[in-house]
C-alpha cells in the first residue's frame, strides 16, 4: 500500500513544487530518520537533505506500519486461524512513539494511517481454494472485528497519544471492518478482493485508503 502511495503521489505533489515527502515501512525507518537527522546531520548536512528531498518548502509525512506486529509477543488470531509469522524482535513502544513525535514536529503535515486489519489466513489461497471447490462462493471471507480490536489496542493507543495540529488520521479498520459488513473485517466483498495474502492489500484495497489520503492532500470530495 505504501508502495502505491510512493508511486502515485510524487508527481502530484511535485507539480506544486513545494512539498517534500517521507515514507517509511516500519518503526526502524523512523528510528533511522531520527538517528540520522537529529544526531548526525552536522557531519553531513547535505546527505539527509538529498536522501529525503528536504530542500522543498513543506514536509509531508505519510506513516503506516504493522505496528501491533512490532509491539507484541503474541501472534494474531482471527478466531479461526493463528498467523504465526512475526518480526524477530519486539520494538519498544515508548521509543517508537518518542521517535515518531520528533518526526511529526519536524513535518508540516503528518498523515497517520493506523494499522491495517490483518486477515490471519492467506487470503488469496483461501479464496482460490474456495472457488476451485465451488464451496460457498458467494460467502465473503471475513472474521469478527473484536479479534482485530484486541490485537491492535496497544498500537492504536500509542498513535492516539500523539497530539498535534499537524496530524491527520486515517482509520483502515473503519473501512474494512465497518463499512462493508458491520463489525466484521472483510477480505473480499461482492467479488472485490482487498488483500493479496494475510496483510498486504491488493490494488483494490489500497485504493480505498488512497481515497482518504487524496482527500487530505488535495481536498478532493
Amino acid at each position: 500500500m505504501m508502495g502505491k502511495i510512493a508511486e502515485e503521489f510524487p508527481n502530484k505533489i511535485d507539480s506544486s513544487n513545494q512539498y517534500s515527502y517521507f515514507y517509511n515501512i516500519n518503526p526502524y525507518g523512523v528510528d533511522f530518520f531520527n538517528t540520522y537527522y537529529f544526531e548526525y546531520t552536522n557531519n553531513c548536512p547535505e546527505c539527509l537533505k538529498e536522501f529525503l528531498s528536504l530542500e522543498k518548502e513543506k514536509k509531508i509525512i505519510i506513516f503506516n506500519v504493522r505496528l501491533p506486529h512490532y509491539l507484541s509477543d503474541d501472534y494474531f488470531s482471527n478466531g479461526n486461524y493463528v498467523f504465526t509469522s512475526k518480526v524477530s524482535r519486539v520494538y519498544p513502544g515508548i521509543k517508537f512513539i518518542n521517535d515518531l513525535r520528533k518526526l511529526v514536529e519536524y513535518s508540516d503535515l503528518s498523515i497517520l494511517i493506523y494499522p491495517i486489519p490483518e486477515q490471519g489466513w492467506n487470503t488469496r489461497s483461501v479464496i482460490l481454494d474456495k472457488k476451485r471447490m465451488n464451496s460457498e462462493t458467494n460467502a465473503n471471507l471475513m472474521y469478527e472485528k473484536k479479534y482485530w480490536d484486541s490485537y491492535s489496542q496497544e498500537a492504536d493507543a500509542l498513535l492516539d497519544s500523539l497530539v498535534s495540529d499537524k496530524i491527520k488520521r486515517i482509520y483502515p479498520s473503519e473501512i474494512f471492518c465497518e463499512s462493508f459488513i458491520l463489525n466484521n473485517c472483510v477480505a473480499e466483498y461482492n467479488d472485490k478482493y482487498f488483500y493479496l495474502d494475510s496483510f498486504h492489500l491488493s490494488s483494490e484495497g489500497a485504493g480505498l485508503i488512497l481515497e482518504k489520503v487524496n482527500k487530505i492532500l488535495f481536498n478532493s470530495k
